[in-house]
């Protein structure tokens, strides 16, 4: 009994030799095409972890507004703090 690998090389060598490089070109396209599924799937994953990351991220800070009873602050104050201490980080940083 042939192998695949074997029933396909005989296959290809019984084709017409004008006919190989159309057979090239297929073998090319299922190549790229199994890696861009591929690619896909893997970028669907990442997209999912950073969604669930994201998510995780925003649970955390609401626990802790709600802990430093500042949960009913507007995004507008939230925002206004955050940036301040980016600020002071920034400043702390660029001392050392």
């Amino acid at each position: 009994m042939m192998t695949y690998q074997e029933a396909l090389t005989q296959e290809i060598r019984s084709l017409p030799p004008a006919l190989l490089p159309e057979v090239l070109d297929f073998i090319l396209f299922l190549k790229i095409k199994k890696h861009t599924a591929e690619d896909s799937i893997l970028e669907e994953m990442q997209e999912r972890y950073l969604q669930q990351e994201l998510e995780a991220l925003s649970q955390s800070y609401r626990t802790r507004l709600a802990e430093e009873g500042k949960l009913e602050q507007s995004a507008e104050e939230v925002m206004t703090t955050l940036k301040k201490t980016r600020e002071e980080i920034a400043e702390n940083e660029y001392r050392q």
